[in-house]
């Protein structure tokens, strides 16, 4: 005999299409390596990469905060009910603008440079200045400027619901704090909204019920879509939220600087971080830009967190000299509370960061020197082996402009924001450097910081 189970109907279903662009690199990864990287990125059965529909509602869920269940359904013992949210995969977007959704016979030129993606190198440098223990790595990310296209439909009874959770969701995917994928306290994850078309239906409506039934599963087919507006627009990235804070650094080099990629090339042994960005132009159309400088967020947040550390320190009246060694240990990296606040900790209880350090990526052209260095041997006069070795740094004109986001409760503690604030000025006064090379001069900026105002 057959239990009969009671099926809620819903008659409104309020659906977007959403176009998302990386601002930063993103990393999604698979959970595996290979020979080339510690962390590869996860990709499609054409080996493209994409976002997966669950990382898309697991991050807007957790966003959402408490007020869940009725949106995002529950499971407790044997009760439970299904979510009223359905997410697609997001896709990548190809050069000419159409979606590589399904299998594909032969990729584009523009998607075959996706079977080869750069690699960050990451480095865990402790407080007297060397590479912690398991703290040097790697791993694969995907090209800043990589646009991807997803889908997302509400259900409901009533029309006026399915709107009202439909633009709390993009007022989320608008805020600094969405961001996508692994390392996102680091830099990378960042996305705009380039595109975001809606339209309600009314499964009541013979006209609107036969458009849904008609409408295809693959993002490819815009035949849905015709003739909807568009509502993305550059105030839905302005926003910041009651939650955050921003912070925005205006700095002009003094002189060099590098932010090394952990390799050589074919001129030197130590080059700059240069990376391939994707541009799109008002067509839509996009292409692959070579060559690009890149200031990492993770460098800029590794020098801030040290810096942040020792100005607590000098606040609350901890000095060196006053100090044993296990009670200096209990001062510096995660042990000191503003570094925890502000930068999270790994130790028995593990917290994530509160600060977002996003990449910066230069428009102007660079300009490059190559610094020759040997180390001589007092006794020989000659140059001590391995000691003589050559440096490409990077020269600009003009200004840079880097968005810090804090999370507001993170600098409650008026120590912890004064110690914070201090930093900023010590990197804006030039007495932070940025970069590698430091103590031969290098990394010496000059600028200013501002709150950024939600108004």
């Amino acid at each position: 005999m057959y239990q009969i189970m009671n099926t809620k109907v819903f008659v409104y279903r309020q659906i977007a299409r959403v176009m998302l662009e990386c601002v930063t690199p993103i990393a999604i990864g698979d959970g595996t390596k290979d020979i080339l990287t510690d962390a590869k990125v996860l990709t499609d059965a054409n080996g493209l990469p994409f976002i997966p529909g669950t990382s898309l509602a697991g991050i807007l869920r957790h966003a959402v905060g408490d007020a869940t269940d009725y949106l995002w359904g529950f499971q407790r013992g044997k009760c439970g009910q299904g979510s009223r949210v359905i997410f697609t995969d997001a896709k990548l977007v190809d050069g000419d603008g159409t979606v590589s959704d399904g299998l594909v016979d032969r990729l584009s030129d523009f998607a075959q440079r996706y079977m080869s993606l750069p690699i960050r190198q990451h480095v865990n440098i402790n407080q007297v200045g060397v590479a912690s223990k398991g703290g040097k790595f790697d791993n694969e990310v995907v090209f800043a400027g990589t646009r991807f296209v997803f889908e997302v439909e509400i259900l409901d009874d009533d029309a006026e619901t399915v709107k009202a959770e439909m633009k709390q969701l993009r007022e989320l995917i608008s805020l600094p704090a969405f961001r996508v994928g692994g390392n996102t306290r680091r830099g990378l994850g960042q996305m705009r909204v380039v595109s975001w078309k809606e339209r309600t239906i009314d499964m009541a409506d013979i006209v609107d019920r036969n458009a849904y039934l008609a409408k295809s599963s693959s993002l490819t087919d815009l035949s849905f879509w015709r003739d909807i507006e568009d509502i993305a627009d550059d105030s839905m990235a302005s926003v910041t939220g009651e939650d955050w804070i921003a912070y925005r650094l205006i700095l002009k080099p003094e002189d060099l600087f590098s932010f090394g990629s952990g390799l050589g090339d074919n001129e030197v042994d130590d080059a700059p971080l240069l990376e391939t960005v994707v541009e799109w132009d008002h067509n839509g159309v996009g292409k692959f830009v070579d060559r690009r400088i890149v200031i990492p967020g993770s460098a800029v947040k590794g020098a801030l967190s040290h810096r942040l550390a020792f100005h607590y320190n000098r606040l609350v009246g901890r000095y060196a000299d006053k100090m044993s060694n296990d009670e200096r240990d209990d001062c510096v990296g995660g042990n000191n509370f503003a570094v925890a606040m502000l930068f999270g900790k790994q130790s028995d209880k593990i917290s994530r960061g509160n600060v977002i350090v996003g990449d910066c990526f230069p428009t102007e052209q660079a300009s490059f020197a190559i610094l020759n260095h040997v180390s001589i041997d007092p006794y020989t006069g000659g140059a001590i082996d391995g000691a003589l070795y050559d440096e490409k740094v990077v020269s600009l004109r003009n200004d840079l402009t880097m968005i810090i986001y804090v999370e507001a409760c993170a600098i409650n503690d008026e120590k912890v924001r004064e110690a914070w604030e201090c930093t900023l000025d010590d990197v804006c006064n030039g007495m932070l450097p940025l970069g590698g090379a430091v103590n031969r001069g290098h990394g010496v900026f000059g600028g200013t910081w501002e709150l950024i105002s939600n108004d």
